[in-house]
């Protein structure tokens, strides 16, 4: 009897597991949950992605509904979750992948145009997290960050290119020919600059980078890259035009790369992952196995299904048929202060440099004012309509993610109006917002723009002076006209370059 009732708890462990087996596998294959997708034509819906199709579409289900949808009629599926890593390692396309180890230095193959057969290059290996085992080529990366900055908004930072001297708007590439590092040298020195974690920077080279996890001296061994636990380096040797200096981990914040070759390139969609990664990807490709995907720079990934269902948390289009004010030079920007502070326009992050922030989730896309501020844009390309959702930023209400932190809930008070010019020069307003505060409701804003010359923006005060009031356009966007003519960001910057003062209303 014993026997039996012994035979009946195993038998019944086996089908447990069996089940959660066939869970997990029922999971791989039925795509993602369901989260709240945003379309071109700023339709809303609860939203299941079942399979990437190739061509860049996706099978999904809308509201219970199977469609397939081209990248080109989404805006944005999911939410994205801010880093959750110790440190991060940052591609010149803007891509952020979240580690906890600093990557190996290791030589591949080179997949660089023009480069002869059996020809090999410097890449970073990645030995930890949900992207990995990969391997990324060095004249991709811009930097490693050893430590997430301390405030959540200096993430928006990280992909403006290489550093230059200590401004927060980072040199591109272009600025500092004569100081970048072959990709296909010996990986001996590599050019860069050195952000320590009091805020200094130290332009110069990066000696030995391949003692990075102590392949010339292993587990305690001594040296000025003497191995730490587990055999990796626990300092960086830096020379700079007058000295070498010897700088341990735990002062470093970053190093910046400077590597031939290695222009920024823009995705056609982001996808964030629950790790907080965010990558820029150009296409993808799906034969009923690994899912592959090619990033703007060139990266090639090949994801399990279990990988990409598990890990994949949203997906925001960068399509030409959209296109984001953030991406093209506003026509004229005018801040009128209360006092005598003066706040930039932030493009892609709020107006003190954040990430653009809502209710914990982290917005690629998007605008950053303070009252009392205006922008104008060129629209007379034929687009048909303006959308955006607008809110107080996350710092408003007491915290960086969003959340209500006690007494100072409901901080800034902001009204927010449109106005377009109709080609005639004069401004009509045909949408104003009610009073926005801190911690409260966002609002949707949806115009339509056809035959629209000019659209201004506009951010004001509602009360208690201009108090915390940084409101943010959150994925303002421009739709284009059925057959109207090419947009995108290159299109649009060409028309929209800006020739002396603008009058806006």
């Amino acid at each position: 009897m014993g026997r039996c009732a012994e035979g009946h708890g195993i038998l019944r462990i086996c089908l447990f597991i069996a089940c959660l087996l066939v869970d997990r596998a029922a999971m791989a294959e039925e795509g993602t949950r369901t989260q709240s997708i945003i379309l071109a034509h700023d339709a809303t819906g609860s939203c299941r992605i079942v399979r990437l199709a190739d061509g860049n579409q996706l099978d999904v289900e809308i509201d219970g509904v199977p469609r397939r949808l081209a990248l080109s009629q989404l805006v944005a599926w999911g939410t994205r979750i801010p880093l959750q890593s110790r440190g991060t390692l940052e591609l010149r396309d803007g891509s952020l992948i979240a580690i906890d180890q600093i990557p190996k230095l290791v030589r591949i193959a080179s997949t660089e145009k023009g480069s002869g057969a059996g020809a090999s290059e410097a890449a970073m290996e990645l030995v930890d997290g949900a992207l990995s085992p990969l391997r990324i080529p060095l004249r991709c990366v811009a930097a490693i960050h050893m430590v997430l900055p301390t405030r959540l908004g200096s993430l928006g930072q990280l992909a403006d290119g290489a550093a230059s001297g200590g401004s927060t708007r980072l040199a591109s590439p272009a600025s500092s020919r004569g100081h970048y590092e072959s990709a296909t040298a010996s990986p001996t020195t590599i050019a860069g600059s050195l952000e320590f974690r009091n805020a200094d920077v130290l332009s110069g080279r990066w000696l030995d980078p391949e003692l990075l996890h102590g392949e010339g001296g292993g587990k305690g061994g001594g040296g000025e890259s003497g191995g730490g636990e587990g055999g990796g380096a626990t300092a960086v040797r830096w020379r700079t035009s007058s000295t070498t200096l010897t700088v341990p981990w735990e002062r470093i914040a970053a190093i910046r790369l400077r590597v031939r070759g290695a222009a920024a390139r823009r995705g056609n969609a982001l996808f964030g992952f629950q790790d907080g990664t965010l990558l820029a990807v150009n296409r993808w490709e799906n034969d009923g196995g690994p899912v592959r995907l090619t990033l703007a720079c060139g990266v090639e990934l090949s994801l399990p299904p279990e990988t990409l269902w598990g890990e994949w948390n949203s997906l925001e289009s960068l399509d030409d048929e959209l296109l984001y004010l953030s991406d093209i030079e506003p026509l004229a920007y005018r801040c009128v202060p209360f006092l005598s502070l003066e706040w930039p326009l932030g493009r892609d992050r709020s107006t003190i440099g954040e990430n653009l922030t809502l209710r914990g989730r982290v917005i690629s896309k998007g605008l950053g004012m303070h009252a009392t501020s205006r922008v104008a844009y060129d629209v007379s390309q034929g687009y048909a309509r303006f959308s955006a959702e607008l809110a107080l930023d996350g710092s408003t209400d007491g915290s960086l993610d969003g959340s209500v932190a006690g007494s100072t809930r409901e901080q800034g008070s902001v009204v927010c109006r449109v106005a377009i010019d109709a080609g005639d020069g004069e401004w009509t307003t045909p949408y104003t917002s009610a009073v926005l505060r801190g911690g409260g409701r966002s609002e949707a804003v949806s115009i339509d723009i056809s035959g629209a010359s000019r659209l201004a923006l506009i951010v004001e005060s509602a009360d208690r002076g201009d108090v915390a009031d940084r409101l943010n356009w959150l994925r303002a966007r421009l739709t284009r006209l059925p057959n109207g003519p090419a947009t995108g960001p290159a299109a649009a910057r060409s028309a929209a370059a800006p020739g002396g003062e603008e009058k806006t209303p």
